[in-house]
């Protein structure tokens, strides 16, 4: 694994996210008690913490994924799906799950493809960062600055993402 970048402060520890899906595990549970949902993993950044939302949970889960692109090494863009099977969510409960939330746009496009389809539509987002975006998610993990974050799935110009821990870097890297 690389090394960290010299600008990357721990903001959340292996352990502390590890107790925080437990939790997040613990409401999904109740809240799709006797339903089987199909988890929509947004690639690439959520596999991490949609495969440990599926572990701990109690109800039969289907997995599904959604690609959606938008960054290129730090610099935001136009969201491209270029992975989506609109089948797999008609008239079922769906549970999109991404890693983080932060001006939206991502997140919003995933709502906007499943929603009309689904019967019930859920989300979760491990981080969210305090932005100016109005939007929220129904379940989250943790709250954030609003600085570029890497580790458990995100990543900076495809590396970085294995990281147990999430890392905030400074502006300039």
């Amino acid at each position: 694994m690389s090394d960290l970048p010299p600008n990357a402060k721990l903001l959340f520890s292996e352990q502390e996210i590890e107790h925080t899906i437990d939790r997040l595990a613990v409401r999904l549970n109740i809240a799709l008690k006797d339903e089987s949902p199909v988890f929509v993993c947004v690639l690439k950044g959520a596999l991490p913490i949609t495969w440990d939302l599926m572990r701990r949970m109690q109800v039969d889960v289907s997995l599904s994924y959604m690609r959606v692109r938008r960054f290129d090494g730090m610099k935001g863009g136009i969201p491209q799906v270029t992975e989506f099977d609109p089948e797999e969510f008609r008239d079922k409960t769906v549970v999109i799950v991404d890693t983080v939330l932060d001006e939206g746009v991502t997140f919003d496009v995933a709502r906007e493809k499943i929603q009309p389809l689904a019967s019930k539509l859920l989300t979760v987002v491990l981080v969210r960062k305090q932005t100016s975006y109005k939007g929220t998610a129904d379940y989250i993990g943790f709250e954030a600055p609003n600085k570029f974050l890497i580790g458990r799935g995100m990543d900076m110009s495809g590396k970085y993402r294995g990281l147990p821990a999430i890392y905030a870097l400074d502006d300039k890297c």
